[in-house]
């Protein structure tokens, strides 16, 4: 096993090491495996000898391998805090040596001016023995770290005077593929800091079991991690400005009651990749808390696909501030993009909130999926309305997008849009306050036992409109399915409200009826028929009065 500097027995170092005096700019390397106190200089190694005092302002400091507690009877001040030097051969070990220091912050302050941050190299690639990595744990007071982001994660730089708080610095040795380590936060810790990071595969930081984490600048999960901030437990708190997640797959997870706010996320910052997901879970609530943003929640590159926003479990909740949007689908190309609110979990705003899946060129099957969940916000759009932008000498450039899915489905799901009025002269002009353009489809997904009440309910009303793009005329501007599995069977004849708006929506309902498909999950054609009632504000499926009966109704 290698080491920048192996702990040696206690008795040989009583025997024939003696105290040093240093200056404020030397690495303090932790040499007792068993742990003991942060003030005993003994329990601490500089240049393999026994330093006079702890480590202070300006020095760095370095954890052995090991499972053991460092306690902290005062507060203190340093410079680094590393599990790696970030040179080529250092930390890199065989067998299943671990590095698990667990500092006990004693109520006090431990203060990192420049970095804390936890990047071991390993022998082997992640994939082949991923169980084996270090983490370093705070507990039982603060953690302050200064330093802002600055040089992390590119392989391709020389990240020894990297900064800020985070696991991952790949160290310009170009071994991102065996960089391991976890930061965790919890048990009566709080850290406060000016930025974070995720970058190394197999790194990540975990806030839990009552832990505080709050990051006055941004948190970036870079695109070569592959594991995930992780919020977890009741009374943990975690709140980040703004919160980049960009590249490759990675999860990031908020669960079992903990409470998380963000004031903005920008998926896919700067590095567009895909199958990433963000996580709302188990009684937990994320908070988009910055007011008065365009865009709360979007993605920052072209290409992104094959994500997932998942919000799921009684209690799971989903905040979006005033005046602001979560948006999939807003970028070139970007496609398979989802929001799935499922199993009594909840996406909520105020009527200036938005919710747009759909803006950019080439943006195809993204999707709203509501599956016995709720949604409350002020408007939904799929499409953008067929926006045409003149990008002369290169335009017209068409903003639109295609094939995006708009789902209810389960025994009691709930969409409500709740603004009464439509935007005019802003960003956008919105004839509704629930629009579907350019081939949307809308999909219901009927139980056996139905729905008491419409499961799509819009304040003002829904509408659509025909596209003004050349070649495109003739494209449907949206579509409707309804499958209504074994409702027709089980109550054959019996009526459903869909929709239910408060303004006549004739003319987007006429538009769904000539572009619906109607059968049960088979795909026979035990349809049933559609029909407008109320003056326009209601669409009603009504199963057919037998198994044999089939009704095609425009």
């Amino acid at each position: 096993m290698k080491h920048t500097l192996p702990p040696l027995p206690f008795a040989f170092l009583a025997a024939s090491l003696v105290a040093v005096n240093l200056s404020n700019a030397d690495t303090f390397v932790w040499s007792s495996p068993t742990g003991g106190d942060f003030e005993e200089a003994a329990n601490w190694r500089v240049n393999n000898a026994i330093p006079a005092t702890c480590p202070g302002a300006g020095d760095s400091i370095l954890f052995c391998a090991g499972t053991y507690t460092v306690i902290l009877a005062a507060d203190h001040t340093v410079a680094a805090i590393d599990l790696s030097t970030g040179e080529t051969e250092t930390r890199e070990w065989d067998g299943h040596d671990v590095f698990f220091p667990t500092i006990n912050l004693g109520k006090h302050t431990l203060t990192a001016t420049d970095r804390i941050d936890v990047s071991l190299r390993t022998p082997q690639y992640w994939n082949e023995n991923p169980e084996e990595f270090g983490s370093l744990t705070f507990i039982n007071g603060t953690v302050v770290c200064n330093g802002s982001l600055m040089q992390c994660g590119d392989e391709a730089v020389n990240n020894t005077s990297a900064t800020g708080f985070g696991a991952g610095v790949c160290w310009g040795q170009n071994w991102f593929d065996r960089v391991r380590g976890h930061l965790v936060i919890g048990d009566g810790a709080t850290a406060n800091v000016a930025s974070a990071f995720v970058m190394g595969y197999n790194s990540g930081i975990r806030v839990t079991d009552g832990g505080a984490l709050h990051v006055s600048g941004w948190m970036q999960s870079h695109h070569r991690a592959l594991e995930h901030l992780s919020i977890s437990g009741t009374g943990t708190t975690v709140s980040i400005d703004t919160f980049n997640v960009s590249g490759q797959p990675k999860t990031n997870v908020v669960e079992n009651g903990a409470n998380a706010s963000f004031g903005q996320i920008r998926w896919g910052y700067w590095w567009g990749e895909g199958g990433n997901a963000l996580v709302v879970r188990s009684g937990a609530t994320l908070s988009l808390s910055r007011q008065n943003e365009w865009e709360a929640f979007a993605e920052q590159t072209d290409n992104i696909h094959d994500s997932l926003v998942l919000v799921t479990g009684e209690g799971s909740t989903l905040a979006i501030p005033e005046n602001s949007v979560f948006q999939f689908g807003n970028k070139n190309n970007n496609v398979n993009q989802t929001l799935r609110v499922e199993n009594g979990g909840a996406v909520r705003g105020p009527q200036s909130s938005r919710i747009i899946i759909g803006r950019g060129p080439g943006c195809t099957g993204n999707c709203l999926d509501v599956d016995n969940g709720t949604i409350e916000v002020g408007k939904i759009h799929f499409g953008d309305s067929w926006q045409v932008w003149d990008f002369s000498p290169d335009g017209p450039y068409y903003g639109y997008s295609s094939n995006g899915l708009f789902r209810i489905s389960g025994s009691v799901p709930s969409v409500h849009v709740t603004s009464q009025s439509w935007d005019g002269g802003g960003h956008m002009l919105f004839e509704g306050t629930v629009n579907l353009d350019f081939d949307t489809t809308l999909q219901f997904d009927i139980p056996a036992t139905g729905w008491a009440s419409a499961p799509l309910l819009i304040d003002s009303r829904l509408w659509t409109a025909p596209s003004t793009i050349p070649g495109y005329e003739n494209a449907p501007s949206c579509r409707l399915v309804v499958n209504p599995l074994d409702f027709g069977r089980a109550r054959p004849g019996m009526r459903v409200i869909l929709v239910e708006t408060a303004i006549d929506s004739t003319a987007a309902f006429d538009t769904l009826i000539a572009n619906a498909s109607l059968g049960d999950a088979a795909g026979t054609a035990f349809a049933g028929e559609l029909s407008i009632e109320d003056n326009g504000c209601k669409l009603v499926y009504r199963a057919p009065n037998s198994n044999t009966t089939v009704i095609l109704l425009r």
